[in-house]
């Protein structure tokens, strides 16, 4: 049978992160790590493709270090609770995007440009996960990244 899950999304929201430089992870901790320039372009496509889709709200971050990330996705997130509270008959359909090197432990994480290895990753699907809980919340993870098994005690000594 041909049947495909239909939303009345009254609400869509992307969060869209890129990083493409790298410099202080190369400096302090892994001289091969390599910029991702085409993490720039790749976050135009996305951003484009959701304004043509209607998304009610596209929040990008680019470059962006371990405290404006997470402010970014809080922002999202936030928003995400004001609409579906505001619209409780909603279903709200929202999208993370991320571009640039990613690293894996349990779960899928993004590495950021940061020379404190402490804030040089961070959780993205774990928080997602926590969110889509709200009632009516659909999200939908894209991560464009290799993913990387990161030893943290090691990295950390």
């Amino acid at each position: 049978s041909d049947e495909s899950i239909q939303f009345d999304a009254t609400v869509k929201i992307a969060l869209l992160i890129a990083n493409s430089k790298y410099d202080q992870v190369r400096a302090s901790y892994k001289p091969e790590y390599k910029g991702v320039p085409q993490a720039l372009d790749d976050i135009k496509v996305m951003s484009r493709l959701c304004h043509d889709l209607n998304f009610d709200k596209v929040i990008e971050a680019v470059d962006h270090g371990f405290s404006d990330a997470k402010k970014a996705l809080k922002l999202v997130m936030d928003e995400m609770k004001r609409l579906t509270l505001a619209k409780t008959a909603a279903q709200a359909p929202s999208v993370g995007y991320y571009a640039g090197h990613g690293s894996i432990k349990t779960t899928q994480r993004i590495m950021l440009n940061e020379s404190n290895p402490l804030e040089r990753y961070l959780g993205i699907e774990k928080t997602l996960y926590n969110y889509s809980r709200y009632k009516n919340t659909y999200i939908f993870p894209i991560f464009d990244c290799c993913r990387e098994v990161i030893d943290e005690k090691q990295e950390l000594e």
